[in-house]
């Protein structure tokens, strides 16, 4: 085998389209099996390959919002008003009446009824500050956003059991639109109410100004889930993002079975990424693996190997960081690890295995997708020392 690029090595599918930010910071639809190399929409930078588990925006006409599948409480949906993330005059406003009360939208999804869910949209402030998203009827639950300042408000609920917030957050994509973003607990009825607020407390009717743009929406979205997940649009039917699927399949002859060093940098889509999801796994048969980088169950990230039927932590953290780097080192004699620049860890290796594959964002085994962004992967095929192991994690 001559030179290569590694990225020429990867085997990669997505049987369906998935959407990104370009180098332009536009968010764009991609056709199926196309990788999403995304880019963060206001700096510009690279983010890395976008890496998704399978997701359903169960709303309907998640940017039409003028269609009767969003009723209209004490407002009327005024269209194409202001440039969305895609770069089109697509985003919509909420126009207030002059009822004193609620002002905003909602729809009912009754496929949805006592799932964990997770609401997202794309909103910028107009004649109001704020945005109210609540998640439910009977027992509800709320949050409040400040579209002026990018900060997340009270979240409240209400009824005999209502919903837990269990996330929730803004992230800024220019332009002062942000999206945001609020995971609910299981309710009893969906109905997904986004409305305009004249401030962050739970007291959130108001008198409407006639004709006044309260905010504007882009991009509705709700998932069967505990954290948001990039953009599906809809029209009269709900749509599914199949699952990135990224690998490499040919290892030889540019890896040596004796000793190597394995990096990657990766970002999290989300700090409710739950546990035991995989960013790169050196897989052997069946479930043993070399390596394998992967959140834990103690809110931070570990690396694991398991070469005779039980894994083992090389090295483990209780902590998260929204880009983190991550490299393991190995010999036949013994495994060491860093995250972060931790300090090192280390496991006497109980036999050697031989891998097969490099999974990228997953594991051989099903159920352990990654969700977030692969911004590097550098292999050495030789074991490095733990100085340089730090100095690879800084």
């Amino acid at each position: 085998m001559g030179a290569v690029a590694f990225s020429d090595l990867i085997t990669f599918s997505r049987s369906s389209g998935g959407g990104r930010f370009n180098a332009q910071g536009v968010y764009e639809w991609l056709p199926a099996n196309t990788r999403r190399i995304d880019y963060d929409p206001v700096t510009g930078e690279c983010r890395g390959l976008l890496i998704e588990e399978q997701r359903t925006n169960l709303l309907t006409y998640s940017n039409a919002f003028g269609d009767a599948a969003w009723q209209k409480t004490s407002a009327t949906i005024s269209s194409g008003v202001a440039i969305g993330p895609d770069g089109h005059a697509s985003m919509s406003a909420i126009t207030e009446t002059d009822t004193t009360g609620w002002h905003g939208i909602q729809q009912t999804v009754s496929s949805a009824n006592g799932l964990a869910v997770v609401v997202s949209v794309y909103a910028k402030k107009g004649a109001r500050d704020w945005l109210y998203m609540r998640s439910g009827s009977t027992n509800w639950g709320a949050v409040f956003f400040d579209l002026a300042t990018g900060n997340v408000g009270g979240d409240y609920a209400g009824g005999s059991t209502p919903p837990s917030v269990v996330g929730k957050g803004m992230v800024h994509v220019g332009g002062g639109v942000y999206k945001c973003w609020a995971a609910f607990s299981s309710t009893d009825t969906l109905p997904v109410r986004l409305f305009a607020s004249d401030h962050g407390g739970n007291i959130h009717g108001y008198t409407g100004n006639p004709g006044s743009k309260a905010i504007y929406i882009w991009g509705a979205q709700l998932e069967a889930d505990s954290f948001p997940t990039s953009h599906i649009p809809t029209l009269a039917a709900q749509v599914t993002r199949t699952a990135d699927i990224a690998s490499v399949n040919t290892l030889s002859p540019w890896f040596n079975g004796v000793e190597g060093t394995l990096f990657v940098e990766a970002g999290m889509s989300s700090p409710n990424l739950p546990n035991w999801r995989r960013v790169l796994e050196l897989a052997a048969s069946g479930t043993s693996y070399i390596a394998s980088f992967q959140t834990n169950n103690a809110n931070g990230l570990s690396i694991y190997t398991n070469q005779d039927g039980v894994a083992r932590t090389v090295k483990g953290t209780t902590t998260r960081a929204s880009n983190n780097k991550m490299v393991v080192t190995w010999d036949s004699g013994s495994l060491s690890g860093s995250i972060n620049s931790e300090s090192i860890g280390a496991l006497t290796l109980p036999q050697a295995v031989s891998p097969i594959s490099l999974s990228i964002g997953g594991s051989i085994m099903s159920g352990y997708a990654w969700s977030g962004h692969i911004k590097a992967i550098r292999y050495f095929p030789k074991r490095l020392s733990g100085s340089e192991l730090q100095a690879l994690t800084a």
